[in-house]
């Protein structure tokens, strides 16, 4: 089964249980091309391993942070500018599953503690609207440390995008 992307092609290997992703097109979104739902449902409940020398391995999404975690590929012959690129992308994807696990944990907690108040208070179920007084007053307690995530997150992406283009650059020198 294939999952086609933009420019390339990534390859499903249901024998390992796991999706393979070439390492540089990982930029690019997979849309599933006419797949029956079960197969779908088969890529949600994958199992992270070890990938080849030049492939990367996607697993499951997280239950608390919602971010698949990817085992990054390392090649045979790593330059040190690839080892420095791949630290950069295995970096910035823990910190991101770091901020993420953090943010939605304090979101659930306070989030069961509001819709607990209000059972208190005597409304046993909340509409859309009332919930969405909730998620309001937790984007506005958080404005700044989303905006904290955002500008740290641009450096990382724009480190790691000169970082490749400097990898490309060398390679095209081999």
């Amino acid at each position: 089964m294939v999952i086609q992307r933009q420019r390339r092609a990534c390859h499903v290997d249901h024998t390992s249980n796991m999706m393979r992703v070439k390492s540089m097109s990982s930029m690019f979104q997979c849309q599933l091309k006419r797949l029956p739902l079960y197969r779908r449902r088969e890529l949600h409940n994958l199992k992270i391993q070890p990938s080849g020398s030049r492939l990367d391995a996607i697993g499951p999404p997280d239950p608390v942070s919602n971010l698949r975690p990817i085992i990054f590929a390392k090649p045979d012959k790593e330059t040190e500018l690839e080892r420095c690129y791949r630290r950069a992308r295995e970096s910035a994807q823990a910190w991101n599953q770091e901020f993420w696990t953090k943010h939605n944990a304090s979101f659930i907690l306070e989030r069961k503690q509001f819709q607990e108040n209000r059972k208190q208070a005597g409304i046993p179920t909340l509409t859309a609207d009332e919930m969405s007084v909730f998620y309001k007053k937790f984007l506005d307690k958080n404005w700044q440390t989303h905006l904290n995530y955002n500008i740290s997150w641009y450096k990382k992406n724009i480190r790691i995008l000169i970082l490749e283009i400097r990898v490309k650059l060398s390679r095209l020198g081999r």
